[in-house]
């Protein structure tokens, strides 16, 4: 299906529009580029759930080199938020519910060694430290689907429900 925009859905603020993803093939691709070698930025949403139910491994967003390659994903594991970053993730605490809008945050900072850090309602959750820094030399953002997994023959791991006020800031 195609992913819906609803004007005026009840949401984190008055009058708002979010995207609603049906979880099974909706979701929103950006490409970015020119972005150089930040050291700093962080990527924000408003999500609200369909389900949480157990098993559910669904992409809310996903930062992705030109080559498909990930370097950062925001996942919902069941009712928890999963926080991957090259090859480190971490499970968050915060506990998801339908019906109910999540504001989640993603920080990075650094250079020799890169802090990834998880916010969750304000409410600093998890982190991972990374040698290195990310490098956004160009490719995209998708918001509700990673395309990584699917051209490795796997689920394409869709998000049901919805998602507002998707932000980048550097």
């Amino acid at each position: 299906g195609d992913p819906t925009s609803t004007v005026g859905a009840l949401g984190p603020l008055d009058n708002n529009t979010a995207v609603t993803l049906d979880g099974s093939g909706d979701y929103v691709k950006m490409p970015y580029g020119g972005l150089g070698n930040l050291l700093d930025f962080s990527l924000e949403a408003w999500i609200q759930p369909a389900t949480v139910a157990m098993g559910t491994d669904a992409t809310v967003m996903e930062l992705q080199l030109v080559t498909l390659a990930s370097i950062l994903r925001v996942s919902q594991s069941g009712a928890n938020l999963r926080l991957e970053a090259l090859l480190a993730s971490e499970t968050s605490t915060a506990t998801l519910s339908t019906g109910d809008y999540t504001h989640v945050v993603v920080s990075v900072t650094g250079a020799a060694v890169s802090t990834v850090a998880l916010y969750v309602n304000g409410e600093f959750d998890s982190s991972l430290l990374l040698a290195g820094q990310l490098e956004l030399t160009g490719g995209q953002l998708l918001v509700g689907a990673t395309e990584r997994t699917a051209l490795l023959g796997g689920n394409t791991a869709f998000f049901q429900g919805d998602v507002d006020e998707v932000a980048f800031y550097s």
